[in-house]
Formats: structure tokens, sequence, C-alpha cells
């Protein structure tokens, strides 16, 4: 029963709670939330358990929020001659005195939005740049406000396993071939009997009977794969077949001058107006096929301009988008001056309704071809403008060309 189990599993009674995957002893359980959250049991009062089946976990930012001290200067102040003043700035933020703000500023330049009095400052009144916080308002900002913040998103990249694991009670009667995203298992010819050996063995015999039982014992694949077996050959795979044609989510690794904006219960990642600004993501990209058979794209989804109604759109411009691909290589070292692909192209211009969700690609002639497995770099640009750019969702897409 549950608690029987439970009791081998933990070698005495559980007690009721969550369960994650233990960092630091293999194999064990713990009731401490590590910071990569790997659910594996929950336990409750009357004895039952339960096995839970998800994806490793982890955010992929997180939050800051600064306060604005009274350190604003003239923009003439010389410690800002080697910033890059926009143009109407009266004061900049004094960030060289700031040690944290200037330290987030050094890596993720711009990546924020200000609020004073819990109101958000647009760019009439503050303008961000890649270089510091810059006051265009009237009046003198270190008096106005009660209190000014700053808020900050930090991203940061990780990755998830496409194949946990494969486990076998046989491993003379069984190859395993991992290589590109894709894990196969052969059962070994029996030669000495002259015919191919299915994916089974025998287990015990009693008497006159046979029991048989797989040579795969256990196929963990983790999310996106699919799990394929093939009687006439024994053979099992696991592939990525179920992420041909899925909108893939990059990872957000890098905002320059762009921001997050909340929009409860919803998040955007958002190329302000008037000012330049981009967004980068990063995917991995398998080899799934032959060198010519795959194309891998990118897509976006983004939110209609603030604005827009159906008898009077506004026009959503179009972004430029830079695609990087950089193949990896288990053999040999990779020249990136030789090796890398760069492809320049955009996401359309269309028309917009506010609060619309609308899903863009580029153009099928900018897709990449897959000729290795690698890793893909989408860079989003945005211009300096009228207009709030709010992307949704932002990643790259698989195909099968001819």
């Amino acid at each position: 029963d549950d608690e029987a189990f439970m009791t081998a599993v933990f070698g005495t009674a559980p007690v009721p709670g969550l369960y994650w995957l233990s960092p630091t002893n293999g194999g064990k359980v713990t009731m401490t939330e590590p910071p990569v959250k790997v659910p594996c049991i929950f336990a409750t009062a009357d004895g039952r358990c339960y096995i839970l089946e998800s994806k490793a976990w982890a955010p992929n930012h997180i939050h800051k929020t600064f306060i604005l001290g009274e350190s604003w200067l003239l923009a003439s102040d010389p410690a800002f001659d080697d910033m890059d003043k926009p143009a109407g700035a009266v004061y900049g933020y004094d960030i060289v005195d700031d040690y944290n703000l200037s330290s987030l500023f050094s890596i993720f330049p711009g990546a924020v939005r200000v609020s004073a009095d819990g109101n958000i400052l647009y760019d009439s009144s503050v303008i961000v740049n890649s270089s510091n916080i810059w006051w265009a308002g009237t009046g003198d900002p270190n008096f106005l406000y009660s209190t000014m913040e700053c808020y900050a998103l930090i991203p940061f990249s990780y990755g998830e396993p496409i194949l946990r694991g494969a486990k076998t009670d046989y491993p003379d009667e069984l190859t395993i071939s991992a290589s590109q995203g894709m894990l196969t298992v052969n059962p070994i010819p029996w030669m000495d009997q002259g015919v191919s050996q299915k994916a089974s063995a025998v287990q015990s015999i009693a008497g006159r009977k046979f029991w048989t039982t797989p040579v795969v014992s256990a196929l963990t694949a983790g999310p996106g794969a699919a799990v394929n077996y093939n009687p006439a050959t024994g053979a099992a795979v696991v592939s990525l077949d179920s992420q041909m044609e899925a909108l893939m989510d990059a990872r957000l690794v890098d905002l320059s001058n762009a921001v997050e904006v909340a929009d409860a219960p919803y998040i955007y990642f958002s190329l302000p107006r008037s000012r330049s600004s981009y967004i980068v993501g990063v995917r991995e990209v398998p080899k799934v096929g032959a060198a010519s058979s795959f194309r891998m794209g990118a897509w976006m989804i983004a939110r209609g301009i603030q604005g827009g109604t159906t008898g009077s759109p506004v026009t959503f411009p179009a972004l430029a988008v830079t695609l990087t691909f950089v193949p990896t290589s288990k053999a040999a070292a990779v020249d990136l001056a030789a090796s890398a692909v760069v492809v320049t192209t955009a996401f359309a211009a269309f028309p917009s309704v506010q609060d619309n969700l609308y899903y863009m690609e580029i153009p099928v002639g900018d897709r990449i071809a897959v000729t290795s497995e690698g890793t893909l770099y989408i860079k989003i640009d945005g211009a300096s403008d009228a207009y709030d750019k709010d992307l949704f969702r932002f990643g790259s897409i698989l195909y099968v060309s001819a």
C-alpha cells in the first residue's frame, strides 16, 4: 500500500507534505525546498502518497527594486561627460555613487522602469537609456516626491533535460546510443540463436512456462520528448518529435533599454517608445535528421498597440530580428568567426487592436538550415518611435523542409 511504499522509500513512516529531489544526496528526497525544484512525492496525513511527474523548475528571471535617493545632478555635471545624454535631459541620476544600481546597469543596461509615489513615470518625465536614468520633466526631482523607485527585471538562463534517463536490469543485452538530443535503445542480438532477440528477456521459468520481461525496464522522458517502440526490431527510440513545429520559448539572456511590464495577471517584455532597445533570447537546436531536412525560424506573440480599435487599428511597427546560429561539435573546436551563421530579418508591421495578441513569424526564406546541433540566439530590436511594443512570448520553431 501507499504507506508501505513510503516506508520503503524513507525507511520510516513519512511526515505529511511535499518532498523534493535532493540536490546533494543522489536518489534521495528532501522536504527542504532546493534552488532548482523537482517535486517528487506528496504524502498525506492519512498515509496516502502521490508521485508527481513534472519537469525541473526554476524561474527565468528575478525582480529587484531600488530606492532612488536625492542624488540627482544637473545633466551638465561633469560626472555625465562620458555618458549618452538624451535630448531633453535636465537632470541625471548619480549612478556612479549607487553601487547596486550601477552594477545592474553594467550587466543589463537600461532594464528598469521608474515610479514615484507608486505611479509609473513615463518618457515625458523620465528617460532611461543604457547609460543612466535621466529626468526630463519640470522641477527638481530631488524634492518632488516622497519616494522614487526603479524596478528591474534580471534574467538568467537555465537548461532543462530533454531526456532524464534510461534504466535496464539487463546491461549485457542492451546497447544505448545517446547523441544530438536522442536516446536510442537497441537489444543485442542472440547470435548463437541465429535470430535477433527482441526487447524482452527471460524473467523466470517454472515447469514448462516462461515468463519474460522487457529488456528496457524504464524509460523516463523529459519535457517535449516522445517514446517510440518498434516491435519488429525491438528498438525503443526517445526523440523530439513532439517539438516539430511547436513553439519553443527562448530563454531570456539580455535586456538593453527594454523593460518588463506587468499588466496583471500578464507579463510583457516591452521595447519602449522614444528610445532604441533590444532583447536577446537563446534556444538549443537539436539535429533531428539529415542536414538539409530541417530549418529553424523565429516567432513572436505581441500585444496590440495601445489606442488601437477595431474601427481604427494602430500599426504595430516592424521589428528588426537578428538570428545567430552557433554549431556544436564534440570532435573539434568551433571557430565562431567561420562557423556562426547570421541572418538579418524582421517581423513585418501589422495593423493592431489594443490588448489583442498577434502571432508573427520571420519570412520563410530567412529560416536557418539545421546542419548540426547547436545554439540559436534571437535578438529583437525596438526602434525609437512613438509606441511601446509589448511582447507576450518569443522563441524558435523547427520545420521540415525539402
